[in-house]
């Protein structure tokens, strides 16, 4: 049976809710129960930052470090070089580079973070529009024409971890709105066949990533901050008002306004240059929950990630 952890993020912690693989680690009964990790998600879990993604940032993504703590298999869907430049600073905008966007190397490696930017509950399960997925140029790079769940279960997995959900509601964030671009019911209905999909497909375990609280991502600034900011002539285009991530903000981890000194990060020590996506750092904490989770209900010894130094 598929027993699956819920990983309330940097908010809170966890909580229990055919390749040879090199010393898989295993503890209990669980037996091999890493041979085959499979990661579904959007762009947190592909490792997009700062508005781009490229080989050294999928490498840093949290996937491949749980991935690097099993010491299993773990082939990405590698980007070309530069990949999709990220942002080099944000206010005026500049990429490391010009290129719009670099196809996949050609790898004999088989994928196993199948997670893609964008991505919606929805978009692990259907592949075109007709059957009301939104893909994009990345969908088939990363895919080459499968879904998500698809890619995964083809891998023969024997632990997966899911983060989706982000998506379904951040456009409502964005816009200020109430209208979420999936109901509840449904969000529930398609996690629940993600789910009997990789049971079905042999999977003995794995994790999920609770959706992060988008209305508290750096991005959003307060309004206060925001009138402020007009005031002193400091505020720059196309910010939306929203309320700060509470928890980080009482450590003073994220400004409450975009900082536009050339010598701080814009978004604070947590986020990359985009405002909404974690850095490099932030990816090594979600890696130790979901390792301190893992470890806790499955007995297994995996060895945690260096703690970041915010």
């Amino acid at each position: 049976m598929l027993v699956l952890l819920a990983c309330a993020l940097l908010l809170s912690g966890c909580d229990v809710g055919p390749l040879n693989a090199p010393e898989v680690q295993s503890g209990g009964d669980n037996g091999d129960l890493f041979a085959s990790y499979v990661a579904l998600g959007n762009s947190i879990t592909a490792g997009f930052q700062s508005g781009g993604i490229n080989e050294n940032l999928q490498r840093d993504s949290y996937a491949a470090l749980l991935a690097d703590q099993m010491n299993t298999p773990f082939g990405l869907p590698v980007l070309s070089t530069p990949g999709c430049p990220p942002l080099k600073q944000i206010f005026p905008p500049e990429r490391i580079s010009d290129v719009e966007c670099a196809l996949r190397e050609s790898s004999a490696s088989q994928v196993r973070n199948v997670a893609v930017p964008g991505a919606r509950v929805l978009d692990a399960l259907a592949s075109d529009v007709e059957q009301g997925a939104d893909p994009n140029e990345l969908t088939n790079f990363i895919l080459g024409g499968q879904t998500q769940i698809q890619a995964a279960t083809a891998r023969t997995p024997t632990f997966a971890s899911i983060r989706l959900g982000n998506n379904d509601v951040l456009g409502a964030a964005l816009a200020g709105t109430p209208n979420l671009i999936t109901p509840p019911s449904d969000f529930e209905s398609k996690y629940e066949t993600l789910l009997d999909s990789l049971e079905n497909s042999g999977a003995e375990g794995g994790a999920i990533g609770n959706v992060f609280n988008v209305t508290q991502i750096p991005n959003l600034s307060p309004g206060a901050a925001c009138f402020a900011a007009k005031n002193s002539g400091q505020l720059p285009p196309s910010i939306d008002a929203n309320s700060a991530l509470d928890a980080l903000n009482d450590q003073g981890l994220i400004p409450q306004f975009p900082n536009l000194s050339e010598d701080s990060p814009t978004f604070g020590s947590v986020f990359s240059e985009d405002g909404i996506h974690p850095n490099s750092k932030t990816h090594q904490l979600i890696a130790s929950k979901f390792i301190d989770a893992i470890n806790s209900e499955y007995g297994t010894s995996l060895s945690n990630v260096d703690s970041p130094s915010f």
